[in-house]
């Protein structure tokens, strides 16, 4: 009959439809890590070579084909005295030009991650209209990647005075290097560099903490707004000590400069497991109106015809947010439980993630 005809179709479709989705299971299974090696191994070995600078190269064009930056030019006034400009590069980085304003121009400056020599140079000159005039002593990278470094040898061209620093061989640099602690001056501004291998083994933030001032901290590739960097040369273990050493370090009204615009992308894949979290009652549901609202107004930057960067955050409030803090914390607090079922009341018992 026409109804057994139809049964031994749909049938056989499902048969069909369960191969399909065995092979593609297989496939995921079989060439899913091989894609991921590959893909660590070409960033870690590959990238850093010169040939790496083709990203570059591509990202620009990718943004010629826009016909504009993703991000508006901004200028950030933390203090009266310290001002961060934030530059827009490439498809979606951020470069920076901290300014000491506490003397008279030409005012001391340094650049952070310049990705293209070109956009850092027209912006340099905006800044210089704002202010006078600036001296950029110094170029200052959070780790080796091109699309941090890549605008290095431009500016070496036309400001040869200006010293690189990095934790590894960039451009401009072979050594020595930044280490742990070490401190750098930027006109009156003093910037404490933190050592954070695992995106790259030579990783470094930069934080400002001047007494009486709203610090700052520049992140690179290590802390996003709402999550981190790839492990391209660590692990897991290895970020969550970064993380704990920047929460360590930095006070909780300090402004988060990250090295991407990633916020919006970022947050949303993190509501669910917030969710979930207010859910099993691990956090409050006033946390998750907290998130919805911040994800709300950095959506809201993003969709205007000009859009404005997310950045800076404070840092208390990406501890709230970040699912890499509340992995530190949830570590934290498996530890406690663990210190005490041992102490068994014995006293009082703190514990600190190294």
């Amino acid at each position: 009959s026409v109804s057994f005809v139809l049964l031994l179709l749909a049938a056989a479709a499902g048969c069909v439809l369960l191969a399909f989705s065995l092979v593609e299971g297989l496939l995921r299974l079989v060439l899913g890590p091989i894609i991921h090696a590959g893909a660590i191994c070409t960033v870690r070995y590959l990238y850093p070579l010169e040939v790496g600078r083709i990203h570059i190269a591509l990202m620009r064009s990718f943004q010629r084909t826009q016909g504009k930056s993703h991000s508006r030019l901004v200028a950030v006034e933390v203090t009266p005295d310290i001002h961060v400009w934030i530059i827009p590069q490439l498809a979606d980085n951020y470069s920076y030009v901290l300014v000491d304003r506490s003397g008279p121009a030409p005012h001391p400056a340094t650049i952070i991650d310049p990705s293209d020599s070109e956009a850092c140079q027209t912006a340099l000159g905006l800044v210089s209209e704002s202010y006078g005039t600036i001296d950029v002593g110094s170029i200052l990278l959070t780790h080796k990647h091109w699309d941090h470094q890549g605008g290095v040898r431009g500016l070496l061209r036309a400001m040869s005075k200006a010293v690189v620093f990095c934790g590894e061989p960039c451009e401009g640099t072979n050594g020595p290097f930044l280490e742990h602690d070490q401190e750098l001056s930027v006109g009156s501004i003093t910037l404490r560099c933190i050592g954070c291998p695992c995106h790259t083994k030579g990783s470094f933030c930069f934080y400002v903490h001047q007494p009486g001032h709203t610090p700052v901290l520049f992140t690179g590739d290590t802390l996003f707004l709402g999550g981190c960097g790839a492990c391209f040369e660590g692990n897991n273990t290895q970020m969550l000590r970064n993380f704990a050493r920047i929460l360590r370090t930095c006070d909780p009204e300090t402004l988060v400069f990250p090295g991407h615009e990633y916020t919006t992308m970022l947050a949303a894949s993190n509501a669910g497991g917030l969710q979930e979290a207010v859910a099993n009652g691990v956090q409050s549901p006033q946390r998750l109106f907290d998130f919805w609202s911040f994800l709300s107004r950095a959506q809201h930057r993003r969709s205007l015809k000009e859009p404005i960067p997310t950045v800076p955050l404070r840092l208390r409030d990406e501890v709230r947010f970040n699912p890499m803090f509340r992995q530190l914390h949830s570590l934290k607090r498996g530890l406690q439980a663990l210190v005490l079922a041992a102490h068994k009341g014995r006293g009082p018992v703190r514990v600190v993630v190294q």
